[in-house]
């Protein structure tokens, strides 16, 4: 397939934090119809720690994938090959500090086997279709708080306030004794007008689910849904950081039939753990109801 896109939209804010360590590819205000691959990053480690961390995993996927690839089919291969030289870098960084630097990673490729998304940590990718009213695809956050929103521990409220929200369970770090795994969803049910969103955590204080969709339905230009983005994150505490790809056409091509689409079946899309873990919540409450009359029938015999 060939997958056209307009100008992609990039913010790129620092909140209210004394340093910015978000980074992004390609660097904002460098993006245009012809970029096929993005990245955001979210650093951690403090001043002069996580926006190194964020910098050099970004620019060296970014100068390996930019080195290797025909910019043609994209392969799994090219992107843990970009991602083990990335990780190569960051150990440099290791000055055996308590706090070591490290970031989060979110990834896309457009090309022509379809849409390729990867990510380590909670930085997020969205694949959204407004003429549905849906999102198609949420990325998994890495995160101790999804991980206990999943096992049903807290709820989606306590989420934003749980005092362990920042605690990953999966992030770029130098010198892990495991190279850290990172999740690919592959996408090629992809229509024209679709959106394709990448962002840090810190976007997200401010704007769920519904409010992105809502605004991505707007009838305006992706410019002014970006700055109507832009307005409702500015309270924002954290740094945040996004790149919108809005798909302009898509060409299909012969034995399209043929590529890998794992959107709807794979466990990287939140959409469909939540959607399972709402009915396994329901079949839990008929059990229940179902126990509470036979007690009650049982107490009145």
């Amino acid at each position: 397939m060939k997958i056209s896109i307009y100008p992609p939209e990039c913010l790129y804010e620092i909140g209210n934090r004394p340093n910015q360590e978000d980074s992004v590819y390609p660097e904002i205000g460098q993006a245009t119809v012809e970029s096929r691959f993005f990245i955001v990053c979210d650093g951690m480690g403090g001043h002069e720690h996580g926006e190194v961390a964020s910098q050099t995993v970004c620019h060296t996927v970014a100068e390996y994938i930019n080195s290797y690839w025909n910019e043609d089919y994209f392969s799994d291969d090219l992107f843990l090959d970009a991602l083990h030289a990335a990780i190569c870098e960051i150990n440099k960084l290791d000055d055996n500090s308590v706090r070591k630097p490290g970031t989060t990673m979110t990834f896309l490729c457009l090309h022509r086997g379809g849409v390729i998304a990867a990510h380590i940590g909670d930085s997020r990718i969205y694949h959204i279709r407004p003429s549905e009213e849906r999102i198609l695809y949420k990325s998994r956050d890495h995160s101790l708080v999804y991980d206990l929103f999943l096992a049903g521990e807290i709820t989606e409220d306590e989420m934003s306030t749980y005092n362990k929200k920042n605690v990953l369970t999966r992030a770029i770090l130098p010198n892990m004794d495991q190279m850290p795994k990172a999740d690919i969803a592959h996408i090629t049910d992809i229509c024209a007008g679709d959106y394709f969103v990448l962002c840090t955590d810190g976007l997200l204080e401010n704007l769920n689910d519904k409010e992105l969709v809502s605004l991505l339905e707007e009838d305006d230009s992706d410019k002014a849904k970006s700055h109507r983005i832009s307005l409702e994150t500015s309270a924002n505490a954290d740094n945040h950081s996004l790149y919108i790809i809005h798909i302009k056409d898509v060409e299909k091509e012969r034995n399209d039939e043929l590529l890998i689409d794992d959107e709807n079946t794979t466990r990287r899309n939140s959409i469909l753990l939540e959607k399972s873990m709402i009915n396994e919540s329901t079949i839990d409450k008929i059990i229940r109801k179902i126990i509470g009359w036979k007690n009650s029938i049982l107490l009145r015999a």
